[in-house]
């Protein structure tokens, strides 16, 4: 059986959904109201980390268990009073091509939440991570040297205007 996958109990299905849950959130959602910034990784481990090096008076770190963000865990960071999140995934990509699709993702998954709140992700193009590193694997300093290089995603409205432009002449034409 798969880590997370549902099991069947006398003809009753059980079933833990990822992308309702936020694991630490109920041990920082105070902090969270305090700093109304969220550090979102990928695995429980990282939380861990960022409480021994930061103190949990100071902890605002939660995981996705896995390496998507969903909508629902968006809301359960924002209902906490939460303007800013930090998507802070293990490193990615061996070759240029690969780190390329990384940082679009990552892009593509912030964009989706620009609306709501400020957003933005850790990149490593400081090559300070090795592959599969979460941004805390490689000690506090490391991590706050990546923390202070975030890719912030913004709608600009030169963008806009352009997208806009785009439209009106694909319909002339």
């Amino acid at each position: 059986i798969g880590k997370y996958m549902p099991i069947t109990i006398e003809g009753h299905c059980y079933a833990h959904s990822l992308g309702y849950n936020l694991y630490g959130l109920n041990l920082v959602k105070d902090n969270l109201k305090k700093y109304k910034t969220a550090i979102v990784v990928e695995g429980e481990k990282s939380c861990m980390l960022y409480d021994s090096m930061f103190g949990h008076d100071k902890n605002i770190c939660v995981a996705v268990c896995g390496s998507q963000l969903h909508n629902y865990q968006v809301q359960l960071l924002l209902n906490c009073g939460v303007e800013k999140i930090i998507v802070a995934f293990d490193k990615e990509g061996e070759d240029w091509k690969e780190k390329e699709k990384y940082f679009n993702k990552l892009s593509k998954m912030c964009s989706k939440y620009k609306n709501l709140c400020e957003i933005g992700f850790i990149y490593d193009n400081q090559n300070l991570l090795k592959l599969k590193d979460s941004p805390l694997d490689e000690g506090k300093e490391t991590f706050i040297k990546l923390f202070n290089k975030v890719v912030y995603v913004k709608w600009s409205m030169f963008v806009e205007q352009v997208m806009i432009l785009k439209t009106i002449l694909s319909q002339i034409f």
